[in-house]
């Protein structure tokens, strides 16, 4: 445990070190690891590109290409999200995968609309040992729930994180840690502070709100330029073992490697994510993938992750930075 702390903390040094310096290409690899198990969903949630918006083909990835992926991965990264554009639960072997990736040394992490979580799905979950969880419940009212996530049921998915609660408890474990996501609304703006409240009384280990993305409006963070961190920090494998630079590609449009034909290191490294990563140095370049993203990941997204020395940091990257935009 204690060599492991030891190379997190050169990973993040080394990460403040090249992201400062504008690099484009790392000597080290991401502690951070995104899977899609499947861009399948059954919802069609306004606030989500399952709504009309991804257009690339739909699939589930095989456990031959996973495991590879794993075995690959587990000598550097730390987070394994198994989740991107679809619902992961729709996956018949998440469980299997889960439990592969957690003997390979991953905190894994698993975000769901938790309307699948049957009390079975539940046990498996909790059987294959994850480390995170994250239920997406948004509405504080049936009307205003189901109205923002098409096809669901608000009843089923209130009981569904109950009992997950529930069985937790009952086997006394302290995994999965479990975190109830709201997204505030307008709509919900006056009901918010009863609901979280509502919310909080489930016993799950932690209730948080996150910003409404609407996947479509460019921002900046208060006005100053900030290139995002994601190229420096995260890969994102789709179903079909391609690969993007982050979450927000939903559609594949910037795929950086490959998988099944190139080695996670090769693809770190490729021409492609060293061209992103030189144009958003760049605060006047204008990046497809990038111009309309409303989620501009700062130095502080990532690195507040590893306690107070490293929000420091984060902060003097964030003040150079500032100093650079005015120049």
């Amino acid at each position: 445990m204690h060599g492991k702390k030891i190379k997190h903390g050169l990973a993040h040094a080394y990460f403040l070190y090249h992201y400062i310096r504008g690099s484009r290409i790392l000597n080290y690899m991401p502690m951070n690891l995104m899977i899609e198990p499947t861009n399948m969903c059954n919802l069609k949630c306004r606030m989500c590109p399952q709504d009309g918006l991804i257009t690339r083909q739909k699939g589930m990835m095989d456990m031959d290409l996973y495991k590879k992926i794993i075995d690959e991965a587990k000598s550097f990264v730390w987070c394994l999200q198994l989740f991107h554009t679809g619902e992961s639960l729709l996956h018949p072997k998440l469980p299997e995968m889960i439990e592969y990736a957690q003997k390979a040394g991953m905190y894994t992490v698993l975000n769901t609309n938790t309307t699948l979580l049957t009390k079975e799905k539940a046990l498996e979950i909790l059987s294959a040992g994850l480390s995170q969880i994250s239920f997406s419940f948004d509405g504080p009212t049936p009307e205003i729930y189901e109205k923002t996530r098409v096809g669901a049921s608000f009843e089923q998915v209130m009981n569904n994180i109950k009992t997950f609660i529930a069985l937790k408890k009952q086997q006394g474990i302290k995994q999965p840690c479990t975190i109830i996501e709201v997204i505030p609304m307008k709509e919900t703006q006056s009901h918010l502070p009863d609901f979280l409240k509502e919310l909080k009384s489930f016993g799950a280990d932690d209730v948080r709100c996150w910003g409404y993305h609407e996947w479509t409006h460019n921002k900046l963070i208060n006005n100053r330029y900030y290139p995002c961190e994601y190229p420096y920090t995260i890969m994102a494998v789709y179903w079909d073992g391609r690969v993007g630079p982050c979450c927000m590609d939903y559609d594949g449009k910037y795929i950086i490697g490959d998988v099944r034909e190139q080695s996670l290191s090769q693809i770190w490294n490729s021409s492609e994510i060293q061209g992103l990563r030189a144009a958003l140095q760049d605060k006047n370049s204008q990046v497809e993938l990038c111009k309309n993203c409303s989620f501009l990941a700062s130095p502080k997204t990532y690195v507040s992750l590893s306690g107070k020395a490293f929000k420091v940091l984060s902060g003097m990257v964030g003040k150079w930075r500032y100093m650079q935009s005015d120049k």
